[in-house]
């Protein structure tokens, strides 16, 4: 399959109930386009969900506090955007760039095509947040719970597979912009289970 195919397919898999291999791993879990977070960290950046995107403080553990935040951020727009069809999918610019960007506005585009939405909300885990070989960019993992998330048809009807898992990981490249905020600027579309 091609590549814009898989990763369009992982969004799918939720949506259409077909199932990819991830990580060779059997069936991959869904990619549900929501945020919430459980972090009850003492960092202000990390515990927030507001689908702006995140300011840099001059510190460094404010830096990747901050591309955590991100992070979540980018589950919550994709969260509005999946569950209310008549969003511009050009909010998405608000926390992402690049690759991260295109592909979700293609993966959305799909789902709205095919006349499916999004109902309920993924949680966030605390990120996992390490410097990158980039200048002004860090590496984020994130254990996001999909256990509440279901895909519906325009009937109501669920599409999610029933193979989905109930939790996945993903790590993004979060990157710090011109105007002093961070975006997602890469989604591996790899999942693991977390």
């Amino acid at each position: 399959m091609r590549r814009t195919s898989r990763l369009a397919g992982l969004t799918a898999s939720a949506l259409l109930g077909t199932t990819l291999a991830a990580c060779g791993q059997g069936d991959s879990p869904s990619r549900p386009s929501s945020a919430t977070t459980t972090s009850s960290s003492t960092s202000t950046s990390s515990s927030t969900t507001s689908a702006s995107s995140s300011t840099t403080s001059t510190s460094n553990s404010g830096a990747s506090g901050a591309a955590a935040a991100a992070v979540t951020n980018f589950w919550a727009k994709l969260d509005a955007l999946a569950s209310n069809p008549t969003e511009p999918l050009s909010d998405l610019a608000s926390v992402a760039r690049d690759q991260a960007l295109t592909q979700w506005q293609r993966n959305l585009t799909e789902m709205r095509g095919s006349e499916i939405r999004q109902v309920g909300s993924a949680i966030v885990g605390q990120p996992a947040v390490t410097p990158s070989e980039l200048k002004d960019a860090f590496n984020v993992k994130a254990c996001v719970d999909v256990s509440k998330v279901n895909v519906v048809d325009k009937d109501g009807k669920s599409v999610v597979s029933p193979n989905r898992l109930p939790k996945a990981a993903y790590t993004y490249r979060v990157e710090l912009g011109n105007d002093g905020h961070f975006y997602v600027a890469t989604d591996t579309m790899q999942a693991e289970p977390c």
